[in-house]
């Protein structure tokens, strides 16, 4: 009938107009529990047909970090090769806010930018490192995210919230 019809064809619409769209959602995801590694399996992505990925992070205010990094693991391996780190300094507690950018060209590189939560109202940012990687975009299998603390117990709390998109080429 009629109104199939026009179903349908608002549905191929819309299908047309995401396939389109260069941004695609590869994963969001919030913790339920406190943890020192933040583990990414992207196995299921050909890497190739990005120019670059965006990894928002959104640490929970019971997470206890004072550095973040942000590692990719290589196929066939459990080893992984340092892509960012930012410094966001003694937060207690931190509500920190992060944003790394990994450009997919040639080997991968990658920048992190972090914001935090001093206090009501005020927020302070960082340009974090960025670290080259003899790494090819077709041999990323995974991202870890991991911290430091200098009293040696860096966690992400529960609540800690993780989106990653992709832009197409």
């Amino acid at each position: 009938n009629a109104d199939n019809q026009k179903l349908d064809a608002a549905l191929t619409g819309l299908a047309a107009a995401q396939a389109a769209f260069p941004l695609v959602r590869l994963c969001d995801f919030t913790l339920t529990a406190q943890t020192g590694k933040i583990e990414i399996d992207l196995s299921e992505y050909d890497m190739t047909q990005y120019r670059e990925l965006w990894i928002y992070l959104e640490a929970a205010a019971s997470s206890h970090i004072m550095t973040g990094y942000l590692d990719g693991v290589p196929n066939g391996t459990n080893q992984t090769v340092r892509l960012a780190s930012v410094n966001i300094g003694e937060i207690e507690p931190n509500r920190a806010f992060c944003k790394f950018i990994v450009w997919l060209g040639g080997y991968l590189s990658a920048r992190g930018i972090y914001n935090y939560q001093q206090s009501a109202g005020e927020f302070t940012a960082y340009n974090g490192e960025n670290h080259g990687a003899e790494l090819l975009p077709e041999n990323l299998n995974g991202l870890e995210i991991t911290g430091h603390h200098y009293s040696g117990s860096a966690v992400y709390g529960a609540g800690t919230r993780v989106q990653i998109y992709a832009l197409k080429k």
